[in-house]
């Protein structure tokens, strides 16, 4: 709620009770808010390019699908520590590979 406060105390975002049910909020962006997540979103395009632009189309490619592998899941976490799944081998079972990925692998690529 805390976050809700402060996009509604920012004009970002505006929160009003749900006729249908008033135990509920219908909660909307503002067109101040549209603004603000338009210039966030190139914000983040052009620090995208400004990173990955050294890197050739497949490169990113590739890492793209390594990052969207990186999840963030608290069953996962123990003592500080993360836990990795890996297969008999060492590595990550093709099945979960992205196809970048496997053909980064089978390159020699991903070792």
């Amino acid at each position: 709620m805390a976050i809700l406060n402060e996009l509604e105390d920012g004009g970002l975002a505006e929160r009003r009770r749900d006729p249908a049910d008033r135990r509920r909020h219908v909660v909307e962006i503002t067109e101040a808010g549209a603004a603000a997540l338009g210039r966030v979103d190139a914000a983040v395009g052009e620090a995208e390019r400004e990173l990955f632009g050294g890197l050739t189309e497949a490169e990113q490619t590739l890492l793209r699908g390594l990052l969207d592998r990186v999840v963030v899941n608290p069953a996962e976490h123990e003592c500080g520590e993360w836990k990795v799944r890996r297969n008999k081998s060492g590595g990550t079972s093709p099945a979960e590979q992205s196809p970048a990925e496997q053909s980064a692998a089978e390159s020699g690529e991903l070792r």
